[in-house]
C-alpha cells in the first residue's frame, strides 16, 4: 500500500478528531517527518506570504476580514505550525487527504505526494533539518539549507565506498550545470543557491529530483 493510502486510512479513522496536531501525528508515523520539528526550528519554506487561500482562511481564523493585508506581517510571523492550526479551524473539518498533502506543501515546503512516488530509489534526501529519506545503500544525496534557499548534490559515503567515485556521468554532470549548479572537485559535490534568497521552486525541485532518479536507475 502506498504512503498516501495509509495516511489516507489513518486520516479517515481519526476523522472526528482531526486536528492540526493529529494531522501531524499520522504524517510522522508514515512518512517519519517531523512537521513539528521543522516549525520549531524554523525550517521549511521561506515565503514573502503563503498562497491567497491559506492567507484568507488565516486572516478568518484570526478574527480579520478575509481579503484585508493589514495583518499578514503578523501572520508570515507566526510558527508554520501555527499557521497550519489556524487555517484547519478556519477550514473546518471536510478537509481531505490531497487538500492536507497540498497545505503541507504550501506551509512547509514538504511535498507528500513527490515523497511518495520515490520507491527506493537509492537517494537520501536531507531537507527541512531532518533526512526525508536515506539508506544505507543510497547512491547520491540531495541536502538542502535552511529554507531550501539552497541545495547540494553529492556521493554518499556507500557510492564513494563501495562503487568507487571517479566523476559523475557526464549525463548528470552537463544537466546539473545547466540547472545552475556549480561543481566543486574538491568536494566531489554540486552546489546551487537561488539568487533571489527565497526557497528554491517546485518546479526547479522537481527537475532536479526527477533528473537524479533516472540518472541512479540508469547507471547504477
Amino acid at each position: 500500500m502506498s504512503k498516501i493510502a495509509v495516511m489516507d486510512s489513518h486520516l479517515a479513522s481519526h476523522r472526528e478528531l482531526l486536528t492540526g496536531h493529529k494531522i501531524r501525528e499520522i504524517i510522522e508515523i508514515v512518512y517519519h517527518i517531523s512537521l513539528d520539528d521543522i516549525s520549531a526550528k524554523g525550517e521549511g519554506s521561506f515565503l514573502a506570504l503563503y498562497p491567497l487561500e491559506i492567507m484568507k482562511h488565516v486572516r478568518q481564523s484570526l478574527g480579520f476580514e478575509p481579503a484585508t493585508t493589514d495583518h499578514d506581517s503578523e501572520i508570515m510571523s507566526m510558527t508554520k505550525v501555527e499557521v497550519m492550526d489556524k487555517y484547519l479551524l478556519s477550514y473546518g473539518p471536510t478537509i481531505t487527504g490531497a487538500e492536507i498533502r497540498s497545505l503541507v506543501n504550501d506551509i512547509f515546503g514538504v511535498n507528500l505526494t513527490a515523497i511518495a512516488t520515490l520507491d527506493n530509489p537509492r537517494l537520501s534526501i536531507f531537507s527541512k533539518g531532518q533526512w526525508i529519506l536515506q539508506d544505507p545503500a543510497d547512491i547520491l544525496s540531495v541536502i538542502t539549507g535552511k529554507g531550501d534557499i539552497d541545495v547540494t548534490v553529492c556521493a554518499t559515503d556507500y557510492y564513494m565506498n563501495t562503487v568507487g567515485f571517479d566523476q559523475f556521468p557526464s549525463e548528470l554532470h552537463d544537466f546539473l550545470l545547466a540547472l545552475g549548479f556549480s561543481y566543486h572537485a574538491e568536494m566531489k559535490s554540486y552546489h546551487y543557491s537561488n539568487p533571489t534568497g527565497q526557497s528554491i521552486s517546485e518546479a526547479f525541485k522537481g527537475q532536479l529530483m526527477g533528473k537524479l532518479v533516472s540518472v541512479i536507475r540508469d547507471y547504477y
